[in-house]
């Protein structure tokens, strides 16, 4: 699926433009929220955000073949240095067949402590069954506890999330808000979209001690051989 198709069927689809529109109004509240002086959005160049201060500096790479640049090894890398990212937009990014590669892109140029937003469709959603066969066969669709957990291996922590589109296009158009917030209480997994707030968080790792070639000491050699590493006050 590539971003052309998509933003088409977001625009001719009444469902779609209704879940796009859900979709913008999250990202831009959090994009007016979280702090950040770098940002990158990934794909969906025609969402374009509106930023109120000048001084931080916006950038939007419109498709996968623009955003990638490929090199004499043959490896595609986003073209920003490491760590030069505070926050990065990721509209329906794990959807596409290639997310894994630009996720690596993504750890890469974020900086410790970076954000992520991100929108997807949920594939435990009912929109699957009345609205999603022209974009389905495009897409690779995951639920979003599926996304949590394996980003969570990537070492992308979330820091909240929530489901949206619940709503149903035709007579009940109207009744659109009050569906969603009774859809966020009563059947919140059966929602059309996950949109989630990830922040990269390295796990440092912890050295092994190697009590064996450390000096003699009365305490080392307690804690060395007590399995339960505890110390006795006497010593």
């Amino acid at each position: 699926m590539n971003d052309k198709l998509l933003d088409q069927w977001f625009m001719s689809n009444r469902f779609g433009y209704y879940l796009s529109q859900l979709e913008k109004s999250f990202l831009q509240t959090k994009l007016n929220t979280i702090a950040a002086q770098t940002v990158l959005q990934i794909g969906m160049p025609a969402w374009q955000f509106n930023i109120s201060n000048n001084k931080i500096q916006y950038i939007i790479q419109p498709d996968r073949e623009e955003i990638l640049n490929q090199t004499d090894s043959g490896k595609q890398l986003l073209p920003y240095s490491c760590q030069s990212m505070d926050l990065i937009i990721w509209p329906h990014g794990m959807d596409k067949k290639n997310s894994t590669q630009t996720l690596g892109e993504i750890y890469r140029v974020l900086k410790e402590g970076g954000k992520i937003l991100l929108t997807g469709f949920n594939q435990a959603g009912y929109w699957r069954l009345l609205y999603g066969r022209p974009i389905l066969a495009q897409c690779q669709i995951h639920k979003a506890g599926e996304v949590i957990r394996w980003l969570h291996k990537q070492q992308f922590v979330l820091n909240e999330g929530q489901f949206l589109g619940y709503g149903l296009t035709g007579k009940h158009s109207h009744t659109h808000h009050y569906i969603e917030l009774m859809g966020n209480r009563w059947w919140p997994h059966l929602a059309a979209l996950y949109a989630l707030v990830l922040e990269k968080r390295t796990i440092p790792l912890t050295p092994i001690i190697d009590y064996q070639a450390l000096p003699y000491s009365p305490v080392l050699a307690q804690v060395s051989a007590d399995p339960s590493g505890q110390i006795n006050d006497n010593i």
